[in-house]
């Protein structure tokens, strides 16, 4: 029987999706949701497919994926990790920022 995965964000998370929504929003309204909602559809990809990230090898414990979700000429990155039956969604950022994610 396969295993059933549930979805959890980290506060962080969650500030980085409105962060990323919010700095779009201002330009262009539509293309803020449609960022949003290319993010929300890759995360809805990972209860049956959790392994879809690259490691990131840097950090050991506990191990931490990556998704590149492309969105026009660039793109956002999603790190995750997987512990126990759930998918925890700690980060997002545009692939121009320099951001740091705690090891």
């Amino acid at each position: 029987m396969p295993v059933t995965r549930k979805i959890e964000w980290l506060p962080e998370a969650i500030a980085d999706l409105a962060r990323v929504r919010e700095f779009i929003q201002v330009h262009n309204p539509d293309a803020a949701s449609r960022a949003a909602n290319r993010i929300r559809d890759a995360v809805k990809k990972l209860p049956d497919h959790p392994l879809i990230g690259r490691t990131v090898h840097d950090i050991v414990r506990p191990l931490f994926r990556d998704i590149f979700i492309t969105f026009g000429q660039s793109g956002y990155w999603l790190r995750y990790t997987i512990v126990d039956n759930a998918i925890i969604i700690v980060r997002i950022w545009h692939e121009r920022e320099n951001r740091e994610t705690p090891k």
